[in-house]
């Protein structure tokens, strides 16, 4: 093996080389182990030699983690032996360390999942290099970690999680509904919206260290917390809009109405007073001089285009009843006008 690792060279074709050997072993070992289970009653002669086997091949799995794991890689399935000794390790080192932990509901999440992974139940994963690896670096963490750095919204705990991506469904839960809680705290929903704004903001300015995770095959603590702020704030901004639409439609009921200025209209004066004109817009209408629905659309269409030297502005309704009860002076006058204007044509 030393010769053709010598040979290669490359470092991708060890990986191969080495990967390939590896589970070979661990199949080997998987398959005497499945043998002996299911094997009848006279193979109990053969125990001896089946377990110098098995310990052989342990010693080459081991061989192989100690010597080349990081050209295994970290996903890589690991001799159970192998495993033993880690977890056996891992075992001790929180038995120093759990005591230490300052209490909560964070801190009895995580010691239960160091107790399963102890314990090799209720595990959502497959144990493996990386597994291991994230544990022990777990365990420094906890043991070097600042636990009187408190920050003003995130506990020194939620910290250390964030940093790490213990992306545990439960603990996650227990993070967000304290979250929750705190924003419902501030009362009304435009100080609850600001909370969770600056909360996310907070959030997403902490460290992480890249590549790692508590469960590879689920989301990362940092997308599920960060989905879950922009759920909480798409509600807010839409229940904050429901609750200004009313208060809009109600200031703009209220807000005076303001007709748009229309342009003043340019009046002809005429030199008759205004019932000396109700008078011969009946007689235009009477005689059917123009074409109109009723003599009050007469008035209504003319008058507003018409001022007299004594008013500016007519009421087309005032000048209609005026056109009902004539004084005589007033046809007499009219009258007076209409002969002078036959008098003119006449001469045209």
């Amino acid at each position: 093996m030393k010769t053709t690792v010598i040979a290669k060279g490359r470092k991708r074709d060890l990986q191969i080389f080495l990967s390939q050997h590896y589970q070979e072993t661990l199949t080997l070992m998987e398959q005497i182990d499945q043998k002996v289970s299911s094997a009848p009653d006279w193979y109990v002669c053969l125990a001896p030699t089946i377990d110098e086997i098995i310990d052989i091949l342990e010693d080459i799995c081991i061989y192989f983690e100690k010597r080349f794991g990081s050209l295994l890689g970290s996903r890589n399935s690991i001799s159970k032996i192998y495993a033993k000794k880690q977890i056996k390790q891992i075992a001790l080192q929180f038995s120093e360390i759990k005591q230490t932990l300052p209490p909560g509901p964070l801190a009895d999440e995580l010691i239960k999942h160091c107790c399963r992974i102890i314990k090799n139940q209720q595990l959502h994963f497959h144990i493996n290099k990386a597994s291991l690896n994230y544990y022990f670096l777990l365990l420094r963490s906890l043991k070097n970690w600042n636990w009187t750095m408190q920050h003003a919204t995130f506990s020194a705990m939620e910290c250390l999680l964030i940093y790490l991506n213990f992306n545990s469904k439960a603990a996650m839960s227990i993070m967000t509904q304290r979250l929750q809680k705190m924003t419902l705290e501030m009362g009304d929903t435009k100080a609850q919206l600001e909370t969770f704004l600056n909360l996310q903001r907070t959030f997403n300015q902490f460290h992480r260290k890249p590549g790692i995770s508590l469960n590879p095959s689920y989301q990362s603590l940092d997308r599920f917390i960060n989905s879950w702020f922009q759920a909480e704030i798409t509600f807010l901004n839409q229940k904050l809009q429901t609750q200004l639409s009313p208060l809009q439609a109600t200031a703009e009921q209220s807000r005076p109405q303001v007709i748009p200025s229309q342009r003043e209209p340019v009046r002809l004066r005429c030199n008759l007073s205004c019932d000396q004109l109700a008078l011969i817009f009946r007689a235009i209408d009477e005689v059917k001089l123009v074409d109109a629905r009723s003599l009050n659309q007469v008035y209504k269409i003319i008058v507003p285009f018409l001022s007299t030297p004594f008013r500016n502005e007519l009421s087309p309704s005032s000048m209609r009843v005026k056109s009902y009860d004539p004084e005589a002076r007033d046809k007499q006058l009219v009258i007076e006008r209409l002969e002078a204007m036959i008098a003119k044509i006449q001469n045209y």
